[in-house]
């Protein structure tokens, strides 16, 4: 029996073959139909497994937490950060010492090393000595017990080892960080770590103790209750606890964070969340807003999109698999009335026909991955990864395996039933074995083909429409031809700022210059509480900015009401007062501040005093003198912040440059050759604000770029599946193209006949895909405050396109069908 069953199988397999090749343009459009549904299964499956086995490598990474904050305050967009204050890691060990096992801080500092009188750019991560046992780091020299007991200490992963100390033993030697504040350290190389795997959210090459004598100079690191910089980490000793940690943390934040309005408590506008470590890859970026974490943050809502669109593809090629089979049952009929009129039963008939199948993925399998070889190194480029084809991965192999199975079972089942079942005695008598069921299932098949193509292509124009908005949007400053300078902050550092100001300001092509704390693109959470003098009202927690004289005028920003910072008046800059009295300066505030406060008109702002508390907690009266608009620092995807700003020197940070525009990279090269001559222990860090501007808009970018790849794709595949449908169908109705010819049909009308059975599943499919795609696209811009329309000429153009494709691919058999003689027509069987 097995010996009869092995013969078997083998004539299926080389009736297969004869089969495919004898029908060269059905096995085509088969086999690259369902290779790139394939590919793009593979791929995005990949994609996925990578995505979710971020920090999987941690032991007991499910217990192990990171401390999220948002902020919800009253009259103002919220804010959201995958950071927490400093003093929040001691609070939270305190209050919970039966949840909380360890916990560590993470203060990521880009500075730089000193060697050899060479300054390289460095970013130093400052933490406590438990992060080495919270993440299980792997030693290859040194000791994780005493690694980080020094203040000196300094532990660096191996590749660090070897950018700093090539082959030598770099234990025992010495690094001079420079700078924190106006302090230069030397560190000793404790311990060296093993490199990081790529699929962890944390960055990490330098780590160095958190020392908070150090960081004197950055009070807002360690020393407050609302400035968030640091990234909190606990490991619990349950994973229930993080449930006990998120129920209890309105209490804890009031018991902590005493607000001075009475009646109102903190937590009812902060709120801290408890992501598990293995979350955060995926879902920390709702949490995140644009405050960048160590590592770009993914997104589970385009994994999602992109598994779906990938297994759409796939269900395209299998489609076509399926309508192929079908509308060719005319040409298979009279075999398989033969087959059973010669004793053939229907199972050995189903088996027959699924192993065509088999031997059609089979084929399709080795096309697909050819093409990932192809295509996976413009995918790693587009999504940042290094993926490969693992072919030895026993995971991977079972997954083409499955895939193949599915496909044989999806693609070739339905047909291997439909053929297996027809009548001996009807086809033998001529009846068209295509007629019927089959007919209306090859036109529901190209309807669900056609509104996946539309809806792909509508998402992809929407999505790149709302990222050229955004980034040319209106945003009430103007962006163009300015840099910004960083790295001009810090005590101590006054006068060499305002020399190197000095000396940019002399270049060629240089129109103007100011310095302030933040620039477009920056969304600090810089919090006070300031109250409106005499009105009797609580105070006011609002945003607040250090700017410079000619900020303004070099970002063209027109006040809207008063007067913008001018130093002829001397009464703008904020100086220090005398200790017990209170400080005296001026500031501006933007309209959304004056609308928050409950001024009726800008103009009422003017003269009336703001009363707070800064500089090392002096009190100032801050006399409003200007109402500027609600110029746009952050994305669009966020909100208007009500801001104050006042000019405290101590926290400018940033020299903005305005030049005429003629040549922005010799500029570029101009001030850094500067500030290698007048700077040498500081890195280089400048950018164009239009580059800032659009790197917002980095993510939008690459889904639009992944969707339209994809996109492309659905339609090649549907347009396979139609083009040979049309080809089949100007077959079979070759005597009737013929017919009409002899009565007077023109070349163009058979054409239009032809092209018109086509058509109309391709308009029934926009009717399909438009509501679906104007669902899923008002949910995706409903992430952004300023966004596009959804305009019906997205949907109108998509559908056109589909509609014109259909035609032009359509339209090329019925051309050559119905140019024939009318002669070879008549003669046709």
């Amino acid at each position: 029996m097995s010996g009869e069953g092995d013969i078997m199988l083998k004539n299926w397999v080389l009736v297969a073959i004869r089969n495919l090749l004898r029908h060269k343009l059905y096995t085509a459009i088969n086999v690259i139909g369902l290779a790139v549904g394939l590919a793009s299964c593979l791929m995005i499956m990949l994609h996925v497994r990578d995505e979710l086995s971020y920090d999987a490598w941690v032991p007991d990474a499910d217990r192990i937490v990171r401390v999220h904050t948002s902020y919800e305050i009253p009259g103002r967009a919220p804010f959201n950060t995958v950071r927490s204050a400093g003093k929040m890691m001691e609070a939270l060990t305190t209050a919970y010492p039966e949840q909380v096992e360890v916990a560590a801080r993470m203060f990521p500092y880009d500075t730089s090393i000193l060697r050899d009188g060479t300054v390289i750019p460095q970013t130093v991560t400052y933490t406590d000595p438990a992060a080495l046992a919270i993440f299980g780091l792997k030693f290859l020299e040194g000791d994780a017990a005493t690694a980080l007991s020094d203040p000196s200490s300094l532990v660096l992963t191996q590749s660090a080892a070897r950018k700093y100390f090539g082959d030598a033993d770099p234990i025992g030697r010495t690094l001079t960080i420079c700078c924190i504040g106006p302090d230069r350290y030397d560190h000793r190389v404790t311990a060296v770590i093993a490199d990081l795997p790529l699929n962890t959210h944390l960055k990490v090459e330098m780590l160095a103790p958190v020392v908070p004598q150090r960081l004197a100079a950055f009070p807002q690191v360690l020393d407050t209750w609302t400035s968030v910089n640091v990234f909190t980490y606990l490991k619990l000793r349950s994973t229930n606890d993080i449930a006990r940690l998120a129920d209890d943390n309105a209490a804890f934040i009031d018991r902590m964070i005493p607000n001075k309005n009475n009646n109102v408590r903190t937590s009812d506008s902060t709120r801290q969340h408890f992501m598990p470590i293995r979350d955060i890859r995926l879902h920390a970026k709702q949490q995140a807003g644009d405050i960048g974490d160590m590592k770009p943050a993914g997104d589970a809502g385009l994994v999602t999109a992109l598994s779906m669109v990938a297994l759409l593809i796939l269900a395209l090629g299998c489609v076509n698999f399926t309508n192929m089979a079908i509308a060719r049952s005319s040409l298979r009929g009279r075999e398989v009335a033969v087959r059973k009129v010669l004793g053939a039963r229907r199972r050995s008939l189903v088996a027959q026909f699924l192993t065509e199948g088999s031997v059609m993925v089979v084929l399709s399998i080795l096309v697909a991955l050819g093409l990932m070889e192809l295509a996976l190194p413009a995918f790693n480029g587009v999504t940042g990864k290094d993926l490969s084809i693992p072919l030895l991965d026993p995971l991977f192999l079972s997954a083409l395996l499955g895939l193949s199975l599915l496909v044989t079972l999806l693609g070739g089942a339905y047909p291997a039933l439909y053929l297996s079942g027809f009548q001996p005695a009807r086809i033998l008598k001529g009846e068209d074995a295509a007629d019927g069921g089959g007919a209306r299932l090859r036109q529901l098949l190209v309807v669900m083909q056609f509104a996946v193509a539309i809806g792909l292509s509508i998402i992809t124009l929407v999505v790149y429409r709302q990222t050229i908005f955004a980034t040319n949007a209106e945003l009430g400053f103007d962006r163009q031809h300015v840099l910004a300078l960083r790295n001009l902050g810090g005590a101590g550092f006054q006068s060499t700022r305002e020399a190197v100001m000095e000396q940019v300001r002399r270049l060629p092509g240089v129109t103007a210059v100011a310095l302030s704390s933040d620039v477009p693109t920056d969304n600090n959470e810089n919090n006070m509480i300031f109250t409106l003098e005499g009105s009797g009202e609580k105070g006011q927690v609002l945003n607040y900015q250090s700017l410079g004289d000619g900020f303004m005028e070099l970002y063209k920003v027109a006040p809207v009401a008063g007067r913008v910072f001018n130093p002829s008046f001397g009464t703008d800059l904020i100086r220090p007062p005398a200790e017990g009295e209170t400080g005296q300066a001026t500031a501006m505030i933007n309209e959304a501040a004056a609308r928050l406060l409950g001024f009726a008109t800008n103009a009422d702002a003017l003269g009336r005093v703001l009363k707070t508390k800064t500089l090392g907690n002096a009190p100032f009266d801050l006399t409003i003198v200007g109402v500027i608009p609600d110029i746009r620092f952050r994305s669009l995807k966020y909100g208007i912040q009500p801001t104050v700003i006042f000019q405290a020197e101590r926290q400018f940070d940033t020299l903005s440059i305005r030049f005429d525009g003629r040549d922005p990279s010799a500029l570029l090269s101009q001030v850094q050759s500067l500030w290698a001559r007048m700077i040498n222990d500081r890195p280089f860090n400048a950018a164009f604000v239009e580059d800032m501007i659009a790197a917002q808009y980095n993510e939008e970018r690459v889904q639009a770029t992944v969707f339209a790849a994809f996109s492309g794709l659905a339609i090649l595949v549907a347009c396979l599946g139609l083009y040979g449908l049309s080809g089949f169908a100007a077959r079979r109705r070759t005597k009737e193209i013929g017919l009409r010819k002899v009565f007077g049909a023109t070349v163009a009308q058979i054409v239009a006949l032809l092209v018109w059975q086509f058509s109309r599943p391709v308009m029934i499919a926009n009717l399909v895909a438009w509501p679906i795609a104007w669902w899923l696209l008002r949910g995706w811009l409903d992430g952004f405050e300023q966004r596009v329309d959804l305009s019906p000429a997205y949907f109108v153009a998509a559908g056109l396109t589909a509609l014109i494709i259909a035609w032009v691919t359509v339209a090329g058999h019925a051309a050559t069908t119905a140019m024939a003689p009318p002669i070879k027509a008549l003669r046709h069987e």
